[in-house]
């Protein structure tokens, strides 16, 4: 998830959370160091992807947060309390770092886009699944000579389980990401994710296996549903503009090996100044509908759902936060009005279960209306506090979100 804007300036990306801000004050210990931190968010009523924006899914949240590295070993544990989940240990972790790469097993949240709003495939709009993890982060081209092209990269890997009611018990989520930046200014992800096992299906080695490596179509892991695409950022040069294109592909189907039945999103940001105040804005659209292949397959509600599993952890949709048969476009930006006081705002048009499907999980009808926010979000050294106001046009009775103003205060502290 994002962080605030530091006292240096613009973040790089601008989904603002309100619960992950860790400017952490240190203690060193035994040649360790020790982080803490406290935080507490309230709000009047829940908005359609809240938790990319403000780290929870409920109304109240509060937490604490304690850190520990020493040498290649770091942990954090959080304790986090809602009026829904009661406790989690949502972004507690334990990692072993030697060079390039990092191995871990936690409960950590992951974008997998460059969308600094959301993901088609994996965002942080549901709770993040207790995983364990590899991560390979290269600032250097390959060194095979066959392999240098593709300048700078990183692979990740996870394979995750799930908290679902309506999903077989303990089934799992695997995911693969793959990025490099082949020439200036330009970056490429390729993803993949495969929802497997669980109560009544293989959950064992042939069933890793068959989610890593199979034809999903047909026989034994035929109950697999895979999602797979490319993304891309595109930074055009100075001299044309300070402008950043991005976008993704998902496809949530296969045919022939390749990712089929596809769902996008697009982008541009702009960098610049609005009276000598740093700026960024942007502008993104989202569509998850699917439209049926000539071959009679896919068709709506395709996207996050096949027969046996629907993409969800603690059943919220893992990627885009309007689910199935949906479509955004939003325009947002944030804007640096002195070293400590930061203005966010944000305008869009939102349609959600477009196809009408009375079995969609944020509305039993087809709604669609407007979303805007504003909000100010001030620090000064370990204190961070913001506040805001959320107008959204329609009511989404399946997920509980009201039409309406809501207002939202939240507060972070390292000590």
């Amino acid at each position: 998830m994002a962080r605030f804007m530091n006292k240096g300036g613009l973040p790089a990306v601008l989904g603002i959370s309100l619960l992950t801000v860790w400017s952490a004050s240190t203690v060193y210990a035994q040649e360790g160091v020790l982080s803490t931190d406290a935080w507490l968010v309230l709000r009047s009523d829940k908005v359609l992807g809240q938790r990319e924006r403000f780290g929870t899914l409920s109304e109240t949240a509060a937490g604490v947060g304690v850190g520990y590295s020493l040498g290649s070993m770091s942990s954090r544990f959080v304790l986090n309390f809602d009026d829904e989940n009661d406790l989690t240990l949502d972004g507690s972790f334990i990692q072993y770092t030697a060079g390039i790469a990092t191995f871990g097993v936690g409960a950590v949240d992951r974008h997998w886009s460059y969308s600094p709003r959301t993901s088609l495939i994996l965002s942080s709009n549901a709770r993040p699944t207790a995983s364990v993890y590899m991560k390979l982060d290269a600032d250097e081209a390959p060194r095979a000579r066959f392999l240098s092209w593709m300048g700078p990269w990183s692979f990740e890997f996870f394979n995750g389980v799930t908290e679902s009611s309506v999903n077989p018990d303990d089934s799992m989520v695997m995911g693969m990401r793959l990025t490099m930046a082949p020439v200036a200014g330009l970056e490429l992800e390729f993803v993949r994710t495969a929802h497997w096992g669980g109560s009544g299906y293989d959950s064992g080695w042939s069933g890793f296996t068959d989610a890593l490596f199979a034809n999903t179509n047909e026989g034994s892991a035929a109950n697999i549903d895979q999602l797979a695409g490319i993304g891309f950022s595109y930074k055009l040069p100075e001299t044309i503009a300070p402008i950043r294109l991005y976008g993704q592909i998902i496809g949530e189907d296969e045919a022939g090996g390749l990712p089929n039945c596809f769902m996008h999103l697009a982008g541009l940001e702009w960098t610049g100044a609005i009276s000598g105040r740093p700026t960024v804005l942007g502008l993104e659209y989202v569509d998850t509908r699917i439209k049926r292949t000539s071959g009679g397959y896919c068709g709506p509600n395709t996207a996050y759902n096949n027969n046996t599993y629907q993409y969800t952890n603690d059943d919220v949709v893992m990627g885009a936060p309007i689910d199935t048969e949906g479509t955004s476009l939003e325009v947002f930006g944030v804007t640096q009005l002195s070293p400590i006081l930061n203005l966010d705002y944000s305008l869009g048009y939102v349609v959600v279960n477009d196809a009408n499907w009375g079995g969609h999980r944020l509305s039993s009808t087809r709604e669609e209306g407007w979303t805007g926010s504003v909000g100010l979000s001030w620090q000064r050294d370990a204190l961070q506090i913001r506040g805001g106001l959320s107008y959204q046009e329609f009511d989404l009775d399946r997920a509980d979100i009201p039409s309406g103003v809501s207002v939202g205060v939240a507060a972070s502290m390292s000590f």
